[in-house]
């Protein structure tokens, strides 16, 4: 009998941790985005909501889409929502690669290795959805939930930077 009330107690206590958020961060709201490119959706990229008129923000408040281009927005990475406002809506998606430039090299276990070529990272999204200034997609998130569905343009891959190995 002890053991069940030991149980129970140790129950109420863990569901009355205390909440683990900064004690000035504002009441969130859940916010949900979904990303699509020529109404495809926009797996792995990068979803940033950003204040605007230029005020720095002490939150961070970004999230990353999924298989289905759907990101749940997140405030400095750990919690779930976004603070209630308007925003502007970035979205990133970038990849680098390296091209094989057919010089071989043995690594340390002997086996042969392609060295040298350029390391080249792409932006996948047109450029004026990726900054916040020249972005056309807004989100006002309010005391409710919010989902709400942007269209980022065709796909594309412009060069962002090269370098040599």
């Amino acid at each position: 009998m002890y053991r069940y009330f030991f149980l129970v107690g140790i129950v109420c206590l863990a569901g009355c941790a205390p909440d683990n958020r900064p004690a000035d961060m504002p009441k969130l709201s859940p916010c949900t985005v979904t990303v699509k490119q020529d109404g495809k959706p926009l797996q792995d990229a990068m979803v940033l909501l950003q204040k605007g008129g230029g005020q720095p923000f002490k939150w961070s408040v970004a999230g990353r889409t999924d298989a289905a281009g759907v990101a749940k927005v997140m405030t400095h990475g750990q919690f779930s929502g976004a603070p209630e406002g308007d925003y502007a809506v970035v979205i990133s998606k970038e990849v680098t690669e390296q091209a094989k430039s057919g010089q071989k090299q043995l690594d340390d276990l002997g086996n042969e290795i392609d060295t040298g070529g350029m390391i080249s990272s792409y932006s996948l999204v047109e450029k004026e959805y990726t900054a916040a200034d020249t972005t056309p997609l807004k989100i006002t998130v309010g005391k409710t939930a919010v989902q709400q569905e942007f269209e980022c343009g065709k796909p594309v891959r412009i060069l962002l930077r090269q370098a040599a190995p």
